[in-house]
């Protein structure tokens, strides 16, 4: 079971992230981190997040999982998000 959710989580993640190159630039920016902070957390460099975002390369295997996992987690907890939301009420 553990291993499905793993393949489930990878495919999601692959899918997300190579949905347009776009992307990975959009939710870190929505996060508001930089590219050398995603690098750091996910111990590559900014120039990796670089490429990632400009569609040249995709990140492998749980390192997809661990980026949309740390985009989706940052841009849940920015204050910027949480102000929006409450004003947007």
């Amino acid at each position: 079971m553990h291993q499905a959710r793993n393949v489930l989580a990878l495919s999601r993640a692959r899918r997300t992230l190579t949905s347009t190159p776009s992307t990975v630039r959009n939710l870190r920016k929505r996060a508001l981190l930089t590219q050398a902070e995603v690098g750091a957390a996910l111990g590559v460099t900014h120039a990796a997040v670089s490429q990632w975002e400009a569609g040249n390369r995709v990140p492998r295997g749980d390192q997809a999982v661990r980026l949309l996992q740390l985009l989706e987690d940052a841009a849940t907890d920015s204050p910027c998000q949480t102000a929006t939301a409450r004003n947007t009420k």
